[in-house]
């Protein structure tokens, strides 16, 4: 019983991350970050951060807050906006496709 309540609690988080596309856009963001601080030239303090782990959790409590002011239908679009950026940075393939994607984040065609 106790083995269970582990696996019920990372698939609960992974559920939760699932429903909200903009935490997860924090969680993808800060790893894509890490991976490619170094190549722009900049550190974790020129985004606001001691490091990844901050980042992320600092995105995380910004972006719910953010979504939470939101009407319902801004708050679908700003969801999929998310869901969009997080298919982008997923494939980037280097760190410049990674910076483009962030750069077109909520750009309209």
């Amino acid at each position: 019983m106790t083995r269970l309540l582990p696996l019920a609690l990372f698939a609960s988080s992974l559920l939760l991350a699932a429903c909200n596309p903009c935490a997860e856009r924090c969680r993808v963001e800060s790893r894509k970050y890490d991976e490619c601080l170094f190549d722009w030239g900049l550190e974790w303090a020129d985004l606001g951060a001691d490091d990844k782990v901050e980042f992320r959790k600092t995105c995380v409590a910004d972006e719910n807050r953010y979504i939470d002011s939101l009407d319902p239908e801004t708050r679908r679009e700003e969801r999929g906006l998310c869901a969009d950026l997080n298919v982008d940075l997923r494939a980037a393939a280097d760190c410049d496709a990674v910076w483009e994607a962030l750069v077109d984040y909520g750009v309209m065609d």
